[in-house]
């Protein structure tokens, strides 16, 4: 779904909504690597998901780097 998303519209890295998905990703690749956090950066990643999906569009794609 991400490459989708991506291919569709590769300016997605540069808003605030790609930005997140990619710290959602890493946070998931380190879940794997270390077994101590995983509960932490679950919740992390539950909580990163719920204040990014419903934040205002005009945050979510507003672009971070010009």
């Amino acid at each position: 779904m991400f490459a989708h998303d991506l291919w569709n519209k590769p300016r997605m890295l540069l808003e605030w909504s790609g930005a997140a998905l990619i710290i959602k990703l890493g946070a998931i690749v380190l879940m794997v690597f270390n077994s101590e956090l995983l509960l932490p950066l679950f919740w992390g990643v539950v909580v990163w998901s719920a204040i990014f999906s419903h934040a205002p569009a005009s945050f979510r794609h507003a672009t971070w780097w010009h």
